[in-house]
C-alpha cells in the first residue's frame, strides 16, 4: 500500500500547498504542515491520515451504473476491468487520467461528486477553483447512452491503474506501451480480431 503526502513548498504568503513532483510521487516535505495526506487510488482523494480505506476503493458510484464488470488477464497477468453493453457495431472508448471508463463516458451525475471534492481541495489549497462544468441536458446521459442508443456494443475497460482494474505499483508495468497492450489484449478477449 503506497502512501503519498503531498510535498510542502512555501508560497510568496508562507502559506502551504501540496504539489505533485515530476516523478509522479507525492513526498513527504513537512508532514506537520498538512492537514491530511493523500492516498494514491483510482483516483486522488484527500482522506485523514488515520484512514485505513483500502487502496483501489472505487471513487465513484452511481445506482444507474451497471453493478457488475467483466475481467481479463492483461499479457503480464495483469486484471483488466471492462464493462461490455449493447450489442451493433462495437465502439471502444478509451478514458484519460483521474477518472475510469464510466467516469469518463457515462452519465455526467456520476462524477459531479468527484468534481465537488475535486473543487472544494482546490479551494482549501489555493484559494480559488475552476467552475465546474455544467454541460447541457443533452449532454448529462454521457456518450455510453447515446451510442447504445443509436444501436452500438460500447466496451470502456478502466485502464490499468483506475477503477476497478489492478494498480500494479512497479514502474516497469506501465512501460513499453503498456496500456496500448492492454487494448489488444481487450480486442482479443472481445472476439474483435480478424
Amino acid at each position: 500500500m503506497k502512501l503519498l503526502i503531498a510535498q510542502a513548498l512555501r508560497g510568496p504568503t508562507g502559506t502551504t500547498a501540496p504539489v505533485k513532483p515530476a516523478s509522479g510521487n507525492y513526498v513527504a516535505a513537512d508532514k506537520a504542515s498538512l492537514p491530511t495526506t493523500y492516498r494514491r487510488r483510482s483516483c486522488w482523494t484527500r482522506i485523514p491520515a488515520q484512514s485505513a480505506m483500502p487502496i483501489g476503493t472505487a471513487c465513484l458510484k452511481s445506482a444507474s451504473e451497471p453493478t457488475h464488470m467483466k475481467t481479463f488477464n492483461s499479457f503480464d497477468g495483469t486484471k483488466i476491468a471492462f464493462h461490455d453493453e449493447g450489442s451493433g457495431p462495437p465502439v471502444i472508448l478509451l478514458h484519460g487520467f483521474g477518472v475510469d471508463g464510466l467516469g469518463q463516458f457515462g452519465e455526467f451525475e456520476r462524477i459531479l461528486p468527484l468534481l465537488e471534492k475535486r473543487q472544494a481541495m482546490f479551494r482549501e489549497v489555493f484559494g480559488a477553483a475552476p467552475p465546474i462544468p455544467d454541460p447541457p441536458q443533452a449532454g448529462r446521459p454521457g456518450v455510453v447512452r447515446v451510442l447504445q442508443e443509436a444501436g452500438a456494443r460500447t466496451i470502456l475497460p478502466d485502464m490499468r491503474g483506475f477503477g476497478a482494474s489492478d494498480k500494479p505499483s512497479e514502474t516497469a508495468a506501465y512501460a513499453d506501451s503498456a496500456m496500448a497492450r492492454d487494448v489488444v489484449a481487450l480486442l482479443i478477449t472481445s472476439n474483435l480480431t480478424p
